[in-house]
C-alpha cells in the first residue's frame, strides 16, 4: 500500500466508529473491491471505480475521501482537493480527521496559505498521537517555508512547463539521470528495466530533436548492477556508479574513458574516492579537476552527504572531502550536478528547508573556495514530491530533469523546461582545439589555463589529451586570458574581449631551442609609470609558470620605449620596468643567478617612431634566453 492511502486509512479507523449509516447497497460491495484495488497498486482503476460509485450514490462519504487519496498517489492534487471537500461538506463531524492529508493535497496544488490554515487546524485537536502531531509539525513547517519563499523571491509566477522529450529518449521503463556535453551533441541518461540499469546515449539532430537512444557500446553495460552516469563536457569521460566484484563495499564510483577504438574498460577510482559504504551520483567538473559524489560513508553531516576530490598535477584522485555543513544536512544530499560555468553546483536535499521530500538546490563557491549558502528552486519547480537529478545546459537556459509526469510513457521520463533567473547558472562558452609544436604541427600534451582580467590564478586549468585535444569552458561576457604551457617550449598568451561564442583554435608552441626571445605583448604599463597595470598580473603569472615549469633556462628581460621624450628619461624608464619584472620573478621564488634585466630605452625600435601606431610596437619588454651565470 503507497504512503497516500496509508495516511487516509489511519484516518478510517477512527471514522468508522462514528461512520454514517452502513451501505447495505451494491456500492458498499463496488466500494469494498475499490480498496482492494487500492491495495494492490492500480490506483487508475481504482480512481475509475471510486468515480462510478459517487456516480451511483453522490451521498457516500467514504469514496469522496478514499479518491483524494488515490489520485495524491497519481499527483492529481487540485482534483484530490476538490473531492475531499465534496467529501466534507457531507460530514462536517468527521473532517478533522482528514486535515493532514487535506493539507498536503493543497500544498500539493500550490495552495500552501491554504495549507498552513488546514495544518494549524488539524493541531488544535486532542488526543493526537505523537506520530500524527510530529507528521503534522514537520508538513507545518514546510508550507511556512513555501510561504516564506514566495515572499522573498516575489516569484509565485514562475512559468514552469516541462516538455517531455520524446520516445527517443523515453520508453515504457524509468529514464533518469541525464547530462550532456557542452556541444549538447551527447546525452547520457540511465534506464532501469527488466530488473536492471543500464546507460544509453542519444545524440542531438537537427531541429532539436534526440536520435533514438542506443546502449553505450563496451563493457560498460555488461553487469546489471549500476546507477548514475555522468559525461565529461568534452565528452572523453563517463564517470558511473556500479556495484561491481572488485569494488570496496556497495556501490562505487568508476570512470570509462573514450578511445579510438570504443569506451575503454570501467576502471575503479580507489579508495580516495570510495570505501566500504555506498558511493554514487559522480559528477564531473567541467575542466576534469574535481569529482562530486554522494556517500553515506562515516563522519558524515547526516545520512548521504556531498563529497568532492581534486585532481592533482601528476592526474591523481585526492582524499575526497565532505562540502561541509552549510551544504550537507541532517537528511540526504544526492545528485550533486557541477554546471559548465564551474562556479553553480546543483544537487537534492531532503534535509535543508524546503516542500518536503527531495528538494533542489544550488549552491557557489566564493572567492576563497567557500560554499556558499544553498539555495531552494522553489515552486512549482519543487513541491510535495521527489524532485531528483537536474542538468543544465551550457547557455544557462535549458534543464533537464526525471519526473513521473503525466504525460510520461511509463514510470519516470527525463523532461526538458526553461531554468528561472534566480535559479539559473552563468552563460558559459568554451574554447577548444589543438596543440600543436610549431615546428613539426605534430599535436603535443600541454596545460591550457583561463585567467580572469586582473586576476593572478587560473580560473580554469585543463590538460590536452596526448593528441593535444583541449576544451576550456568559461562564463560568457567576460574578459579572460588564455595561456598554454609546456616544458622545452615558449608559452602561448592572448586576451580575449567579453566572449560571446565559442571559439575554435590551434595553439602552436615554440620549442626553446627555435627562438632566443619573445615579446611580452600583454604586459603593460600606464604613461612614464615603472609598476603595470592590473591587467597584466595573468602575464606576469604565466611568465611565472614558464620559468617554474623550466628551471634550466636564465633569461634577459629588456625594457624598450618609443622615442618620444628624453633620451636618458626613457632609458631609465625601461630599465625600471625589467626591473620590476624581475622583482616579481624573484620574490616567488626563482633564483638571482637566472635572472637579468636592462632598459635599453628607444636605441632599438621595431617601427618608424613617427605614427602611433609604430611607437606602440617600440613599447614593449622583451624576454630573452641567455647562458646561466
Amino acid at each position: 500500500m503507497k504512503y497516500w492511502v496509508l495516511i487516509f486509512t489511519a484516518c478510517f479507523t477512527q471514522l468508522q466508529a462514528t461512520a454514517q449509516k452502513a451501505k447495505a447497497d451494491s456500492t458498499t460491495v463496488l466500494y469494498a473491491t475499490a480498496l482492494t484495488t487500492v491495495d494492490e497498486g492500480n490506483f487508475p482503476l481504482a480512481e475509475q471505480m471510486l468515480k462510478k460509485i459517487i456516480s451511483f450514490d453522490s451521498t457516500y462519504v467514504e469514496p469522496y475521501i478514499t479518491l483524494g487519496g488515490v489520485l495524491a498517489e497519481q499527483k492529481k492534487y487540485k482534483e484530490a482537493v476538490t473531492y475531499m471537500q465534496k467529501g466534507f461538506a457531507l460530514d462536517t463531524v468527521n473532517f478533522s480527521f482528514f486535515l493532514l492529508p487535506y493539507s498536503i493535497n493543497l500544498a500539493g496544488a500550490g495552495n500552501f496559505a491554504e495549507a498552513l490554515v488546514q495544518i494549524n487546524k488539524f493541531l488544535l485537536q486532542p488526543n493526537l498521537s505523537e506520530k500524527s502531531k510530529q507528521s503534522a509539525l514537520y508538513r507545518k513547517s514546510c508550507y511556512e517555508f513555501a510561504l516564506q519563499w514566495q515572499q522573498e523571491y516575489a516569484l509565485n509566477k514562475i512559468e514552469f512547463l516541462p516538455k517531455n522529450l520524446g520516445d527517443g529518449i523515453n520508453s515504457s521503463y524509468a529514464e533518469y539521470y541525464p547530462s550532456s556535453t557542452i556541444t549538447d551533441s551527447i546525452f547520457v541518461f540511465t534506464r532501469r528495466a527488466f530488473g536492471r540499469e543500464d546507460f544509453y546515449e542519444s545524440t542531438l539532430q537537427k531541429g532539436g530533436k534526440y536520435s533514438q537512444a542506443n546502449l553505450i557500446n563496451g563493457s560498460i553495460n555488461e553487469l546489471p548492477s549500476k546507477g548514475a552516469i555522468n559525461i565529461s563536457q568534452d565528452g572523453e569521460w563517463l564517470a558511473f556508479a556500479a556495484n561491481y566484484p572488485n569494488g570496496f563495499g556497495n556501490y562505487d564510483i568508476y570512470i570509462s574513458y573514450y578511445t579510438p577504438t570504443g569506451w575503454s574498460e570501467p576502471i575503479n577510482l580507489g579508495a580516495n574516492i570510495n570505501s566500504e559504504a555506498w558511493e554514487s551520483s559522480p559528477a564531473i567538473s567541467p575542466d576534469k579537476q574535481k569529482l562530486f559524489f554522494s556517500s553515506d560513508r562515516k563522519g558524515g553531516k547526516g545520512g548521504k552527504d556531498i563529497y568532492v576530490s581534486t585532481r592533482n598535477k601528476k592526474g591523481f584522485w585526492q582524499p575526497a572531502v565532505n562540502l561541509g555543513e552549510l551544504v550537507n544536512s541532517h537528511g540526504d544530499e544526492l545528485a550533486p550536478f557541477m554546471h559548465a560555468d564551474g562556479i553553480h553546483l546543483y544537487f537534492s536535499s531532503n534535509g535543508l528547508p524546503g516542500y518536503g521530500n527531495m528538494d533542489l538546490f544550488v549552491t557557489k563557491q566564493d572567492s576563497a573556495g567557500n560554499w556558499l549558502k544553498p539555495v531552494n528552486a522553489g515552486y512549482p519547480i519543487n513541491t510535495i514530491d521527489h524532485e531528483g537529478s537536474l542538468f543544465i545546459a551550457a547557455n544557462a537556459e535549458d534543464a533537464f530533469y526525471a519526473a513521473d509526469g503525466i504525460d510520461s510513457r511509463g514510470s519516470l521520463d527525463i523532461y526538458t523546461f526553461k531554468i528561472p533567473p534566480h535559479f539559473a547558472p552563468l552563460r558559459t562558452v568554451y574554447i577548444q582545439g589543438t596543440v600543436i609544436d610549431s615546428s613539426t604541427r605534430k599535436g603535443i600534451p600541454a596545460t591550457v589555463f583561463i585567467y580572469k582580467k586582473n586576476n593572478a590564478s587560473p580560473v580554469g586549468e585543463v590538460q590536452t589529451d596526448e593528441q593535444g585535444k583541449y576544451l576550456i569552458t568559461m562564463p560568457a561576457n567576460a574578459d579572460y586570458t588564455l595561456t598554454v604551457q609546456r616544458k622545452g617550449y615558449w608559452y602561448y598568451e592572448q586576451n580575449t574581449q567579453a566572449l560571446t561564442t565559442t571559439v575554435e583554435k590551434t595553439i602552436a608552441l615554440k620549442p626553446l631551442n627555435s627562438t632566443k626571445e619573445i615579446i611580452l605583448h600583454n604586459l603593460q604599463f600606464a604613461q612614464n609609470d615603472s609598476v603595470p597595470l592590473l591587467q597584466s598580473t595573468a602575464t606576469l603569472q604565466t611568465l611565472l609558470q614558464f620559468m617554474q615549469n623550466n628551471p634550466e633556462i636564465a633569461i634577459r628581460i629588456t625594457g624598450h620605449t618609443d622615442a618620444a621624450g628624453k633620451s636618458a628619461f626613457n632609458t631609465q624608464l625601461s630599465k625600471a620596468r625589467a626591473k620590476y619584472v624581475a622583482n616579481y620573478l624573484f620574490t616567488n621564488g626563482i633564483p638571482a643567478k637566472r635572472l637579468q634585466y636592462v632598459g635599453l630605452g628607444s636605441t632599438r625600435p621595431l617601427a618608424d617612431n613617427t605614427t602611433e601606431a609604430g611607437r606602440a610596437k617600440n613599447r614593449r619588454t622583451e624576454v630573452e634566453i641567455i647562458p646561466m651565470r
